[in-house]
């Protein structure tokens, strides 16, 4: 497998369950008043209309990974060892562990 098909495998489930997610907060459910009562006391009770969650284009958020991974700006590596090349085989098995560091620049350092 190559880096490229792991990024487009890790993006589409990650969209999978953000839209799953979505469906999930945004249906309507019956509350019966213990219910209501025990939401109110958490402070996760929302009542009327909720803004519409975007919309996520899977392609677009697959492109923006790679591209991420392209610029340098996301380094991944692979039992730790950098993998650079989103074409190249990378050598991971099973209970290989594969970490995505998103880089940010810090001020005053």
């Amino acid at each position: 497998m190559t880096l490229r098909q792991f990024i487009e495998a890790a993006v589409a489930a990650e969209v999978a369950a953000y839209r799953g997610r979505q469906r999930a907060k945004h249906r309507f459910n019956w509350l019966s008043l213990p219910t209501l009562e025990a939401r109110l006391a958490e402070g996760n009770a929302s009542f009327g209309r909720q803004p519409t969650p975007p919309v996520i284009d899977q392609e677009v958020a697959i492109q923006a990974a790679l591209d991420a991974v392209s610029d340098g700006v996301v380094l991944v590596s692979v039992d730790g060892r950098p993998v650079l090349d989103p074409d190249l085989e990378i050598p991971a098995e099973l209970q290989s562990t594969v970490r995505f560091i998103k880089l940010v620049s810090q001020r005053g350092l």
